[in-house]
């Protein structure tokens, strides 16, 4: 339901004056409002593949997602998107040597709950002068194939809620989506706001589905910070010329939503790493890796996507199997470190005893 507050009519207004994906738009008004029976979400877990074929993180991935919080009484839908980039990173820190033999299994179990699926196999460039912003043509990409299966594949599909996530994160229990946001909605609604944004710590960001839908899918045009006058502070790490795309990013949203609530505290998930990665970041701090990228790594304006695959109800899991083989790299990508990817995670938000 939204309501007939004036500065939401006129942020409402300015969003769909932009076209913001190919085909035929949904208007915010065509939305059904949420039912008392639960809400809807359209979850999109977006980024490099990195650990997300290892069962400790799909394994929670689903139950921070699709298991209800216990004791509650709502019936909430939640469709999970996934766009995943399964070449090695820019990033330095990123994945770089993938077995096809080790990770394919794994990433079929991990997709097996998608709604649907578009791989990415060639890097993408990036804006603000921060490699890390690359995740913003990911997001924008996975924005896009919300929009076309309610537009295309199920016009009748009312979603409520958009979260946006990364693959390599492992939830902590007792959390559950609903952890930050069962109640939330009613708080918003009382407080007359029908438009608002949730940030969990860094990784985890939800709010009303068609205007964030609207600014997730023009990603790569987010503001960037003034580099020679470096505000706003939060923007840029002491000593360090690059700035924050983990401030950017939410902050696209930020400044353009009436209601904004920003979480610090419970951190509910924690980045899950492999080795390949460890060896590529030799125990260097997240300081000293800030904005370090491979110098052999080749960006694209236009890299290779394929196409939407609704997974889950179109594909056997023998074809999905195929499918997620023709998309790995056929042999592991030569470098300095080893040949083939390691199973053993790493629990790693810090990189040493000097982490920042």
């Amino acid at each position: 339901m939204f309501f007939c507050d004036k500065k939401n009519v006129l942020l409402l207004l300015l969003m769909m004056r932009s076209n913001v994906c190919c085909g035929t738009e949904k208007k915010i008004s065509e939305q059904a409002p949420a039912q008392k029976e639960g809400r809807r979400y359209a979850v999109c877990v977006v980024g490099a593949m990195r650990s997300l074929y290892m069962e400790q993180v799909w394994s929670s991935i689903e139950r921070f997602f699709l298991k209800e919080m216990k004791g509650s009484k709502s019936r909430n839908q939640i469709d999970l998107y996934y766009h995943i980039y399964t070449g090695v990173e820019l990033s330095l820190r990123g994945q770089r040597n993938i077995s096809t033999e080790v990770v394919a299994p794994g990433l079929v179990r991990a997709l097996r709950s998608a709604l649907a699926v578009q791989f990415q196999t060639e890097e993408n460039q990036f804006t603000c002068e921060q490699m890390t912003t690359g995740r913003f043509f990911k997001i924008e990409s996975c924005a896009k194939m919300i929009h076309h299966y309610i537009t295309v594949s199920n016009p009748n599909t009312m979603y409520d809620v958009l979260v946006i996530t990364r693959p390599d994160l492992e939830y902590f229990l007792p959390y559950t989506i609903h952890s930050f946001d069962l109640g939330l909605m009613d708080e918003e609604r009382k407080k007359n706001h029908s438009i608002w944004f949730h940030q969990v710590f860094d990784e985890l960001w939800l709010g009303t589905f068609f205007p964030m839908l609207r600014l997730a899918a023009t990603m790569t045009k987010a503001k960037c910070c003034n580099h020679l006058k470096r505000p706003p502070t939060g923007c840029f790490l002491s000593g360090v010329k690059g700035p924050r795309a983990n401030y950017i990013g939410p902050h696209h949203f930020i400044d353009q939503i009436p209601d904004v609530t920003i979480y610090k505290q419970p951190k509910p998930y924690v980045i899950i790493r492999t080795d390949d990665e460890l060896k590529e970041i030799h125990n260097l701090s997240k300081r000293a890796l800030h904005g370090k990228i491979k110098p052999d790594v080749r960006t694209f304006l236009q890299p290779k996507l394929s196409s939407f695959f609704l997974w889950s109800t179109k594909y056997s899991s023998d074809k999905q199997l195929q499918i997620v083989s023709k998309f790995l790299p056929t042999q592991p990508t030569p470098s300095s470190s080893s040949s083939s990817s390691s199973v053993t995670p790493h629990v790693q938000d810090s990189y040493s005893k000097n982490s920042t």
